[in-house]
Formats: structure tokens, sequence, C-alpha cells
């Protein structure tokens, strides 16, 4: 799968928003216009196309469609920013694949490069969302009169890490085989690394118990602290 952005590129958006008065005629004119901003903006909006091959067709085709925007029509949650809009998956992917996950995972990791600690978004679809780390925060009436619910989820990034061991400040010597490493690393007294993950710190803590702490020689962790914006340190200790 392909996942490209119109930014700078009208012949593109000129074909996503062909697609969506076919597809999705009821969003069509504030799609339609939403994207002619997206070929322009800096940030916000932007609009973002998913391309796949069909089965026994050599050239690949539009599989859906998501926007970025920092409002999404709401009346009463107008604080809140910025919101995942217009998530569309052409009817003939959505059994197959998991199409809309991706979508929303790639958002997520756009707005975390961006900065953005929350992603948010709303929906009367029942069900759905949950099944992809979106938790309903409270209901909400659109512009147009429309009741709707509102769903967030932390953004995805490069978060660092600190790791030390909190009873020897300077050990000899810790072995960790830490994320996709070639190799186990040897510290004194700490490292520092990377992984693309929600910044949530159950998520955080998950991360080690699982895959940090079954790749290290009687290594368990202690605890999780924060320190913003994507900088984590985590207590470890040699049990």
């Amino acid at each position: 799968m392909k996942i490209l952005s119109v930014k700078n590129n009208t012949d593109l958006c000129e074909k996503v928003k062909d697609y969506c008065k076919n597809n999705w005629a009821k969003v069509y004119e504030s799609f339609a216009k939403t994207a002619d901003k997206s070929v322009t903006a800096e940030r916000f909006p932007q609009t973002w196309l998913m391309y796949e091959r069909r089965k026994d067709e050599p050239q690949l085709s539009i599989a859906g469609f998501y926007q970025l925007d920092v409002q999404d029509g709401l009346t009463v949650h107008t604080s809140l920013t910025p919101f995942i809009t217009t998530l569309f998956v052409d009817p003939y992917f959505r059994s197959t694949r998991h199409f809309g996950e991706t979508a929303l995972m790639h958002a997520r990791e756009m707005l975390g490069d961006m900065g953005y600690d929350t992603a948010y978004l709303h929906t009367d679809l029942v069900g759905y969302y949950e099944k992809y780390g979106f938790s309903e925060i409270g209901l909400d009436i659109t512009n147009y009169g429309s009741p709707t619910k509102v769903y967030c989820a932390d953004t995805i990034t490069d978060i660092y890490y600190e790791v030390y061991d909190k009873h020897n400040k300077k050990p000899d010597h810790i072995r960790l085989g830490i994320g996709n490493t070639a190799g186990p690393l040897y510290v004194r007294h700490a490292v520092i690394f990377s992984v693309r993950l929600a910044k949530f710190t159950a998520g955080i803590l998950t991360y080690f118990k699982v895959n940090l702490g079954n790749m290290t020689e009687n290594l368990q962790v202690d605890g999780v602290q924060r320190y913003p914006p994507v900088v984590v340190r985590c207590c470890l200790y040699i049990s």
C-alpha cells in the first residue's frame, strides 16, 4: 500500500476529488474544499490517499482517503484540536485488509511528527474506532445539527528512553537487547534509544515488560516517568 499526500500535487487532488464524488457524494462539497486547501497549506488541512492494487489489476487504484484539520465542525468541544476527518475505505478493500486501521495509524504518526500529543475525531459509528485505540470522551452536535460522539487517541511519535539501573548507578555492565538493534548493548550506567510508540504510560510500561524484560538477564522494570514532550526515563533494577 502507498499513502500519498496531495500537497503540491493538483493532479492528485483532482483525482481524489473525483473519487470522493463518485463514492461518497454526501461529503463531497466539504471534502473538495479541504482538499483544494491541502495543496498549498503549510500545516493544515491535509489530504491523504491510500493506493493499492486490486486483484488481477496491474495498476494501483485509490483504496481510500482521510483528511487532517484543525477543527471539524463541532459546537461543544470547540477547543479540541487537531482532528482526523472524512476517513473512507473503498468497499472492495474493507473485508480483505486493515485499511482503516492503517489510515488511522498513519494519521496519528503524522500528528505526532507535528508535535501533537492527542488526535481527535467524531463519528456516529458504534464500536469501530474503539478497536483501534480510540476512546469516547463526550457527545456533541455538529454545525449541521447532527448528534455525534467525540473520540481521542494518543499520537504516535519517536519517544526517547533513558534506561538506567536503579540500585547500581555504575554497574560494570548491563546487557540490554533493545528493539531492532543488531546486538545486545553494554552500558556503564545508561543507554538512550528511541522507538515508535503511542505516548501513554501503560503502553510504555507494557513495552518494557514484554520487549525489554524478555531480552535481558535478570533485569526488571521498576517504574516509568515521563519528561515532556517525548522523553521517558525508565528505572530498572537487577533482581
